[in-house]
């Protein structure tokens, strides 16, 4: 038996457009409004905060996802966009938006902050084989290590015993 046809569950949104505010306090100051109408317009409905209606993003997150300049977090995937929204779509809602503590979408990191990040620069080595402990300056096998006491131990022998 084959499988059963796709049919469209209506999660698409065609209409709506970003406005700003944070109703309670944790959210990105980013908030959607849905229109009745074709083109934003007929009624608009209460504005909805930017986690129930897509997936919980910080303001530094969700402006970069908008801007098209960051792959950011969505659900178990990644999302970005391949271009900006037009400048006259996207309000600057940083005023609105929650900058610390636990704020939905996670703790707004300062920009100088790596933690957690993917270390992109170049790393360079020293030549060494790292199977090699003593580096690169020699080529001889390194020799084992004799602890203190061994060698305190050869020293009184060689003292205590007559030379034959």
């Amino acid at each position: 038996r084959g499988a059963p046809p796709a049919r469209d569950i209506g999660f698409d949104m065609l209409n709506f457009r970003f406005v700003c505010g944070n109703t309670d306090g944790i959210g990105n100051g980013i908030m959607i409004e849905t229109y009745d109408g074709p083109k934003c317009t007929g009624r608009a409905t209460a504005a909805q905060s930017w986690a129930d209606v897509f997936y919980p993003m910080n303001y530094p997150d969700a402006s970069g996802l908008l801007q098209g300049r960051q792959c950011v977090r969505w659900g178990a995937f990644q999302a970005q966009f391949n271009a900006t929204f037009a400048k006259e779509h996207l309000p600057d809602c940083v005023d609105y938006a929650c900058t610390k503590g636990a704020c939905s979408g996670g703790r707004v990191r300062n920009v100088s902050d790596t933690t957690g990040t993917i270390y992109k620069a170049e790393i360079r080595s020293s030549g060494a084989d790292p199977a090699n402990p003593r580096g690169a300056t020699s080529s001889a096998p390194p020799r084992p290590r004799v602890g203190a006491a061994c060698s305190a131990l050869l020293v009184m022998a060689a003292l205590v015993l007559p030379a034959s």
